[in-house]
């Protein structure tokens, strides 16, 4: 590392490690980037676990980001229980997500004020997107029309709890 530092003092130097307990001297060496087999196999699993529950994208991303940042200190200084508890706090403090009214639905042809989402289930409604054009901060008069797609915010459990009330599913 120190002939391609000497070459190129601008030189960004990634290395690969099948060791965790090697990032430190790796780092020390001169490495600007070392990634960790051991943490991005935990990292990649992590990833495809929350895919499979239908965690946004954008949280998975921000999330395996946090894991990543610092040369994996959070997994490395933490036991690993305490790691992934602080990512689980992360992941219930909200998300947004689309929801696409269907003809017929429990959405269809009445108003945002008439559905009651928000006192039904925690949910806000953020944005209605009809065809090309979008309705940021709808108005509570706002009829909805199959094919709309609803942007709710809210916390996991609150968005989950409004897609089966969508859904026509009223139980908790």
């Amino acid at each position: 590392m120190g002939a391609a530092r000497e070459l190129s003092p601008t030189v960004e130097i990634v290395v690969r490690t099948s060791k965790f307990r090697e990032i430190e001297g790796l780092r020390k060496a001169g490495a600007d980037q070392v990634v960790a087999e051991e943490f991005e196999s935990a990292i990649e699993i992590f990833t495809r676990v929350l895919t499979a529950y239908c965690v946004p994208r954008n949280v998975i991303r921000a999330e395996t980001r946090a894991l990543r940042g610092e040369a994996y200190r959070m997994l490395r200084s933490a036991p690993v229980g305490q790691a992934f508890e602080a990512v689980l706090e992360a992941l219930e403090a909200g998300t947004t997500d689309i929801y696409r009214i269907a003809s017929g639905g429990r959405a269809d042809d009445r108003t945002l004020r008439e559905l009651g989402l928000r006192e039904q289930t925690g949910t806000s409604v953020i944005a209605v997107v009809r065809g090309e054009q979008s309705h940021p901060n709808p108005s509570s008069d706002l009829r909805l029309e199959p094919g709309d797609c609803l942007i709710l915010v809210g916390s996991h459990e609150e968005i989950d709890h409004a897609f089966r009330f969508l859904d026509g599913d009223a139980t908790r």
